[in-house]
């Protein structure tokens, strides 16, 4: 009984409980460092940023060097040595760098993004896990309950005071519960595995695993607008957006012609000539149709700019709906649940003979299927929670 009333009162506590200071957040943070997919991400990421810096410099200089045979023999041989540098404006402007160092921002935004897909996994699990402890120590005390029952009906059996039938019906009951704990276990240890995946393949040593703290705004409007610009899709959107504004200057600025200078000597039989050597590129056809591209991508970003705030707006505001019914329907069956307690009334009027056993298990039932209930309603509006506050992590 004493653990009975340890059940009831985590679940009369729910609404101010929170697990062993820093459990879950222990556990979060252990995945962060050991998770292969982040730590492979980190890497493409790094690749991709020194991948964006690769083409922001001036080509290299261009050297010649002609060695000709004269034609008679007579004239003798000439040598020639050249060496050139061009000098493009989309290079020497800085438009180059500063589209890579924009374009060097969207790899973090993806690790942002993909790190808090899994963190919110792992944070779900919990939960889950949490759910099933929780259950097992309410199947824990329904068992010591029903084990009690077949032991005093085992011994009024061998005393004649009742059937086998009877007790038949007890031990039913008992089997039943340690079918339930034995697939219970079989869940917290898949749990536990899901976790120790997330977890780059080594075990998370958890303890006094509970539901965590949550506390919900009530008011989505002015919660919505303390997280808006935390939304990661939001800011890969509104990154490519600043992306392709740099690219629009930088495809403006390769319209600009590109000027080469160098040095060129040239050497004849008796005579040499030596100087300097200009020369002008003109872009007159490879670049049409760049700046008109980049802008269409300018206009289509902004439009989905648009469209992904709906979509988030909506979707938080649901989501927002939802925990709030479940929080609402969590207290709910909380508050029924501490007022329904007849677990020793029922025991007392069958040892005494008052219900048969078919009426105890039956109530009895009743009752733990509503600390079921109970908890399961507080699992579904922890994860409604987490899924609210994901982009917070």
């Amino acid at each position: 009984m004493k653990k009975l009333i340890n059940t009831l009162a985590f679940i009369a506590l729910f609404s101010t409980s929170m697990a062993q200071p820093g459990t879950m957040e222990r556990a979060l943070k252990s995945i962060e460092e050991n998770n292969t997919s982040l730590k492979a991400l980190r890497k493409q990421a790094d690749a991709e940023k020194i991948s964006n810096k690769t083409d922001i410099f001036l080509s290299g200089p261009e050297v010649e060097f002609n060695y000709l045979w004269g034609s008679p023999e007579s004239i003798g041989m000439r040598k020639d040595f050249a060496i050139q540098q061009t000098f493009d404006y989309a290079t020497i402007s800085g438009n180059k760098r500063k589209l890579a160092e924009q374009k060097n921002i969207l790899p973090e935004l993806e690790y942002k993004r993909e790190r808090i897909n899994i963190l919110l996994e792992a944070q779900e699990l919990y939960i889950d896990l949490a759910y099933n402890y929780e259950l097992s120590q309410a199947l824990s005390v329904q068992q010591e309950h029903a084990q009690s029952i077949v032991d005093i009906y085992k011994r009024r059996l061998e005393e004649g005071d009742i059937g086998i039938l009877d007790y038949n019906k007890a031990r039913l009951a008992l089997s039943d519960i340690v079918g339930k704990t034995s697939k219970l276990e079989t869940e917290i240890q898949n749990i536990k595995g899901e976790l120790s995946r997330l977890n780059g393949g080594e075990e998370l040593h958890l303890e006094n695993v509970e539901f965590p703290k949550a506390l919900l705004v009530e008011n989505f409007d002015s919660w919505f607008g303390q997280i808006e610009e935390d939304n990661p899709v939001m800011q890969y959107l509104k990154q490519q957006e600043e992306v392709y504004k740099q690219e629009i200057a930088l495809r403006k600025s390769q319209r600009v012609p590109s000027l080469s200078a160098g040095y060129l000597t040239e050497r004849v039989v008796g005579e040499t000539f030596s100087g300097v050597t200009l020369g002008l590129q003109i872009p007159l056809w490879e670049n049409k149709n760049k700046v008109k591209e980049s802008k269409a991508n300018l206009l289509a970003i902004q439009e989905q700019q648009i469209d992904q705030r709906l979509q988030f707006f909506s979707t938080l505001q649901n989501l927002h709906r939802k925990a709030l019914g479940l929080q609402n329907t969590a207290e709910h069956y909380r508050k029924a649940l501490q007022e329904s307690n007849s677990t020793e009334l029922l025991s007392k009027a069958l040892k005494a003979g008052e219900i048969s056993i078919l009426e105890y298990v039956m109530e009895l039932g009743l009752y733990y299927n509503n600390i079921d209930q109970t908890l399961q309603a507080e699992r579904d509006f922890h994860i409604a929670y987490a899924e609210l506050q994901a982009i917070t992590l």
